[in-house]
């Protein structure tokens, strides 16, 4: 029963539970759009700092994905402001990795109310509608694609061992993924997403190389064999690190070169060109001594037909 004025009557409408807050003087009401529903329905609360502070009150599907009508009650309204967030109040997140299923489970009212969670915001003025973000994370990036946003583009002139959900690492640490592989005519495309706290890692110096499942080198000092993790192994890795020289910062177009070792990654920068009439006692992955030391390897060689020589 909500008070109201007026002249006494014995007969009334009784309304649905979830729109009776909407009959309340001075609630406010929101429009939320979303590519899909996310599980959430007329009733459910919106939820500010764990208090709830309105309900949802109407979903409805369109062409263009689904839009719900929200009430917020009235002493809370002055919360909600330009900047502010709409965020799917996930009961239970599922991780399911190579690394086995991580469950990341909610308080026990969240599981069985669900609903959505504000972000409250600092400024600007209050919208008619705003878009409903699938978990925090794309909140924070304001995607509402399925799959993460592109935070930097590697172009690369053969396959590396690389897929959709390879891990990014710097210094082994892990901060990121790989997007989206995609072929061109005479190179590769990779998106990489690196996640918001670990970008300023990232800077003109930044290079970038595959991981491939193990590391084999045959050269004068025997065979070394260096294996990675299983996970790293069966789906690969791009590794990234920060390097000094003229060319750390080198680029194809507007994408970042990646290359297919570590050691043609720091390379950068030292690489020179040699000429010879004869590989016979040459071969790929050959040292480069220096007083010997070990400062560098052989990365390819070349048949150069025009001069009768090898590069």
């Amino acid at each position: 029963l909500v008070p109201g004025d007026g002249e006494p009557r014995k007969e009334f409408v009784v309304v649905p539970g979830e729109k009776a807050l909407l009959h309340e003087p001075d609630v406010l009401t929101l429009t939320l759009t979303a590519p899909e529903s996310y599980g959430i329905d007329a009733g459910q609360p919106l939820i500010l700092h764990g208090v709830q502070v309105g309900q949802v009150i109407d979903r409805k599907l369109t062409s263009k994905g689904v839009t719900f009508t929200v009430a917020i009650e009235p002493q809370h309204r002055e919360l909600v402001k330009g900047d502010s967030k709409f965020v799917v109040n996930s009961r239970v997140d599922v991780k399911v990795g190579l690394d086995g299923v991580e469950f990341l489970g909610a308080s026990a009212s969240e599981w069985i109310n669900g609903g959505i969670r504000i972000l409250p915001g600092d400024k600007g003025e209050m919208k008619a509608s705003y878009p409903l973000y699938a978990n925090l994370e794309k909140a924070l990036e304001n995607s509402l694609s399925d799959l993460p946003t592109t935070t930097v583009s590697l172009s690369a002139e053969t396959l590396p061992d690389v897929q959709a959900g390879s891990v990014v690492l710097y210094r082994k640490f892990e901060v990121g993924e790989v997007i989206t592989v995609r072929p061109r005519a005479n190179a590769f495309d990779i998106d990489l997403h690196i996640k918001p706290e670990y970008r300023n890692l990232l800077t003109s110096n930044s290079v970038f190389w595959a991981e491939g499942g193990a590391k084999v080198q045959l050269n004068g000092s025997g065979l070394t064999v260096q294996a990675s993790p299983l996970s790293r192994a069966l789906k690969g890795a791009i590794s990234f690190d920060n390097l000094s020289g003229a060319s750390a910062s080198q680029r194809k177009g507007d994408k970042r070169i990646l290359y297919a070792s570590e050691t043609a990654a720091r390379a950068v920068g030292g690489q020179i060109t040699l000429h010879a009439f004869d590989a016979g006692k040459l071969a790929v992955g050959m040292p480069i001594r220096y007083l010997g030391i070990d400062i560098g390897q052989i990365q390819t060689l070349d048949l150069i037909t025009a001069r009768n020589e090898v590069q």
